[in-house]
């Protein structure tokens, strides 16, 4: 699969700091923390599974005959993830407002729960892939650092954008503006400082009717993330065998992956 960006040659650092992360809050999210992924993985897909059911035996006449949503050999296979680490570090895709705190006038990451703005309270995201993780920490680090004087701030930055692959090699970040950009050149300056330091593949600053990108391809065209699905099949009857996402799926991604191309 291809999503919209290219393949660089950075990086990802082993881990995201722990420490960044440990007091962070999942705005809008059922569970936290502190709460049990796998016990909440089990108890959603559970409640999809009975749900299913119950719709299939009210719309098939010749099912409901041979099935209830009481029994329990019902042909509806789940597949909750069987460990915690399973339930962190898997969003490839993750969008932040950047709001200012008051006190000490640094900008921080939120996500909107009933329109209002939440801190995550936290330099990254421990949802995200480790390679967001360790971009958002330290696009916030240096940004911060540079207040004063930074043209990337110019603009008023309202919202942040990260994008990774799922082997890590590639991720980008997209900043959407209040105000109009300024001058290209002094921007890009800035901006490709920016890239480098938290090794993104692409950075790009989007305001009304105005995009500038940095990046080490065509100023002028977004790059593509790649993400590479390598399908094993039975030489005997073509059978799919094993699925494998970037070399570096969690084993439930891949599962899921595995059985909706085995459907297809």
């Amino acid at each position: 699969f291809q999503r919209r960006r290219r393949q660089s040659d950075a990086t990802m650092t082993a881990s995201a700091s722990s420490s960044s992360s440990s007091d962070a809050v999942l705005p809008g999210y059922q569970v936290q923390l502190s709460d049990s992924g796998v016990g909440h993985s089990v108890a959603k897909l559970d409640k999809c599974a009975t749900s299913l059911r119950s719709f299939l035996c009210s719309t098939d006449t010749s099912t409901a005959k041979r099935y209830s949503p009481q029994q329990h050999d019902w042909p509806v296979h789940t597949s909750p993830c069987l460990r915690e680490e399973d339930t962190l570090s898997y969003r490839c895709r993750c969008t932040f407002q950047l709001i200012c705190t008051a006190d000490v006038n640094k900008l921080e990451y939120a996500m909107r729960v009933k329109c209002k703005p939440v801190s995550i309270n936290a330099t990254s995201f421990p949802i995200a892939t480790q390679r967001i993780q360790v971009a958002m920490a330290s696009f916030l680090e240096l940004i911060n650092r540079q207040a004063e004087s930074s043209i990337l701030l110019a603009s008023r930055p309202a919202s942040i954008s990260f994008d990774s692959s799922w082997d890590g090699q590639d991720c980008t970040a997209t900043v959407n503006y209040t105000d109009p950009l300024p001058d290209k050149e002094a921007w890009l300056v800035e901006a490709d400082k920016l890239r480098r330091t938290c090794r993104l593949t692409c950075f790009t600053g989007r305001s009304k009717k105005r995009k500038l990108i940095s990046s080490d391809g065509d100023a002028e065209i977004e790059t593509y993330i790649h993400d590479t699905i390598t399908i094993c099949t039975s030489v005997h009857d073509g059978s799919i065998i094993s699925v494998d996402v970037g070399g570096s799926v969690p084993t439930q991604t891949a599962d899921i992956s595995h059985c909706s191309i085995s459907y297809l």
